[in-house]
């Protein structure tokens, strides 16, 4: 049990440590059909498929949502994602959790919402600098302690994602074949955060 609360602690063995999971999309370029075009041609619009990536504040994958096009920030993906979550998706229903035993979930503002299904969960959103890069809001800053300073960025454990080939560039498949890669790139960048 948790200190004189009685609520039980989430034991996920390390996956998710100080209750933080970082919430974020993948965007991939998909290659349109007719593949290359002569240079005469005006230019295709882009079409861009969204994967929702449900991280630990370690940069660990925990969960993949299926690529789709629309919307990045899909809330109802993203409630389909929590709902298989066992002992966590519990946890994120309960109401009235004191606020030092919420799942905080950092994440864009289109997710802000979530609380109202999830009333477990303490939602911090992203705060973009200059450059359109994440860092943390909420007094979170570099050094600093417990689990706001300790969080991962989720743009590194994503950029490690792009590292491999297949998913920098154009992408020449199905949406089923991208959430096959990505399954695969995640796992491989797991592995990774192991050794490391």
């Amino acid at each position: 049990m948790d200190g004189d609360t009685g609520i039980p602690e989430i034991d996920l063995g390390g996956l998710i440590p100080d209750r933080t999971l970082i919430v974020d999309t993948i965007h991939t370029v998909m290659e349109g059909p007719g593949g290359d075009r002569g240079a005469t041609e005006a230019p295709e619009k882009k079409i861009v498929a969204n994967t929702t990536i449900i991280m630990n504040d370690r940069g660990a994958v925990l969960c993949i949502g299926r690529s789709h096009y629309g919307r990045p920030h899909d809330l109802k993906e993203l409630q389909r994602l929590l709902s298989d979550m066992g002992a966590v998706t519990r946890w994120m229903k309960k109401r009235n959790l004191p606020e030092d035993q919420k799942m905080i979930v950092y994440g864009d503002p289109a997710y802000l919402g979530i609380t109202k299904k999830y009333p477990g969960i303490e939602f911090r959103q992203f705060e973009r600098d200059g450059r359109g890069r994440d860092s943390r809001q909420q007094g979170a800053t570099d050094g600093e302690s417990g689990p706001a300073g300790a969080a991962a960025r989720p743009e590194d454990a994503i950029s490690r994602m792009r590292e491999f080939k297949i998913l920098d560039g154009p992408y020449e498949g199905t949406l089923e074949d991208l959430d096959r890669e990505i399954n695969v790139v995640a796992g491989l960048v797991n592995l990774e955060a192991l050794q490391g």
